[in-house]
């Protein structure tokens, strides 16, 4: 059975699609496969987006990726069967990390550059809903597997400790914030078998 192997680098403004084919043979061995017509290990054509592009997510059914773009305040949905960029989606002043529900129905994205609030994104039309206040820089945000509850790291470098922000998904209401170590620590990011890929500036540290 031939698999496509998609992924995408990101460069000043654009995301360049890269394609590479795996085969799978008898015994569930993974090989490199030269026999799957028109799938090559190669750069495709790159796709426009906004300025400094950052993370990108994509849905569980693989459908569309999102782009934060950090300088533009957007976030660029991108049609994975196509590669076509589809309208901008204003969301603030600086978004970076992102992290998408297991069902795929609600994007959230963490506005570091904002006095501290998640704008949340209703995948089927691609539209921002009300943003949701938590603390200030919020840098790193990650899900339950459930998907029932988004934790926000607020790394305020002016503040003694730094805080973590719940956020309802039914309902995309902030609770307490939780006061946890000194700014620049990380939250850990889901295991890509029980929630969807995720990004954040922080997880490389």
């Amino acid at each position: 059975m031939i698999g496509r192997v998609i992924t995408a680098v990101v460069i000043v403004g654009l995301v360049m699609p890269t394609v590479s084919c795996t085969g799978v043979g008898t015994g569930g061995s993974q090989r490199a496969s030269t026999i799957a017509s028109g799938c090559t290990r190669a750069a495709l054509k790159p796709i426009a987006v906004g300025s400094q592009p950052g993370p990108i997510v994509i849905t569980p059914d693989g459908k569309t990726a999102y782009v934060a773009n950090a300088n533009s305040g957007t976030v660029t949905p991108i049609r994975a069967a196509t590669n076509k960029a589809l309208k901008p989606i204003r969301v603030g002043s600086g978004p970076g990390a992102m992290v998408i529900t297991p069902s795929g129905k609600t994007l959230y994205i963490a506005d570091y550059d904002s006095p501290g609030k998640v704008v949340p994104i209703q995948t089927a039309a691609n539209r921002a809903l009300k943003p949701i206040k938590v603390g200030r820089f919020p840098e790193a945000i990650t899900i339950t597997p459930d998907g029932r509850t988004v934790y926000v790291l607020n790394a305020d470098p002016y503040a003694a400790r730094a805080t973590v922000t719940p956020i309802r998904t039914a309902t995309n209401t902030a609770l307490k914030p939780v006061k946890v170590g000194p700014p620049g620590f990380c939250l850990p990011l889901p295991s890509p078998r029980t929630a969807p890929r995720s990004m954040s500036p922080t997880s490389a540290r």
